[in-house]
């Protein structure tokens, strides 16, 4: 999505993180977005992120144990079981959906490489900090009822972010 602020030089360009694998090359419309722009305003420094995602405790000990059993067997091996053991509930749901998913980076992967490579100015509109409190007030019950669905049919995920993209 491209939108022009009439009467003004702000332009928005809403993107999805990853988009199918079988998508093709972006759209001419964002390459042209970026060599337009004097500046990048995007949602969050991805790398502050990571760290934020972090669990203070194991999902063990939070998740109920059908949906934290359901997860596990679920993701590929051990290592990637490890991984999600040590994140925040709402980080849980997040990573594995992106494993599950054939997917490649979208606009904002694209966008921001080139910015780093031309030194485009970069602002950020929330920090880490920002992102993990909204996503800590999500409740807990709501991120398990989405992990059992999502577990339920994972191709159906695949269908689904192929329909919205």
């Amino acid at each position: 999505m491209y939108f022009e602020i009439p009467g003004t030089s702000v332009r928005v360009l809403g993107s999805l993180h990853m988009i199918p694998a079988s998508a093709g090359p972006l759209p001419t419309w964002v390459t042209d977005a970026y060599e337009w722009c004097e500046a990048i305003v995007h949602e969050h420094d991805n790398a502050q992120v990571l760290p934020c995602m972090q669990g203070d405790v194991p999902l063990r000990t939070i998740l109920r144990p059908a949906t934290r059993s359901a997860l596990m067997a679920a993701l590929p091996n051990q290592q990637l079981r490890a991984e999600i053991e040590a994140l925040r509930p709402w980080a849980a749901l997040i990573k594995p959906i992106g494993s599950m998913q054939s997917a490649q980076p979208g606009v904002e992967a694209h966008v921001l490489s080139r910015a780093a490579v031309d030194r485009k100015p970069l602002q950020a509109l929330e920090t880490a900090g920002d992102l993990r409190r909204a996503f800590d007030s999500a409740p807990l019950v709501a991120i398990e009822d989405a992990l059992d669905r999502v577990l339920q049919d994972p191709q159906q995920l695949q269908q689904r972010f192929e329909a919205l993209y």
